[in-house]
C-alpha cells in the first residue's frame, strides 16, 4: 500500500509462528541478562538503554 512518498506493508503471520518466535525472543534475552546492570537487585530488574548492534556472532 502506497500513500503518497511512504509505502506501507502489512504482515498477516501465522499465529503459531508468531508466538514461537515470540518466546524464542525471550528466552535469547534472558541468555544475556549477564551484560545488564541490575538496579534492583530483589526484582532484578535492569535499566533499558537504546543503542545500536554493531557486529552480532549469531546467525
Amino acid at each position: 500500500m502506497q500513500s503518497g512518498d511512504e509505502l506501507h506493508a502489512i504482515v498477516i503471520r501465522n499465529s503459531e509462528i508468531l508466538t514461537q518466535d515470540a518466546a524464542d525472543g525471550v528466552s535469547w534475552l534472558d541468555g544475556q541478562r549477564h551484560l545488564l546492570q541490575e538496579f534492583d537487585a530483589i526484582n532484578q530488574h535492569t535499566i533499558a538503554l537504546s543503542g545500536d548492534l554493531i557486529h552480532s556472532t549469531i546467525e
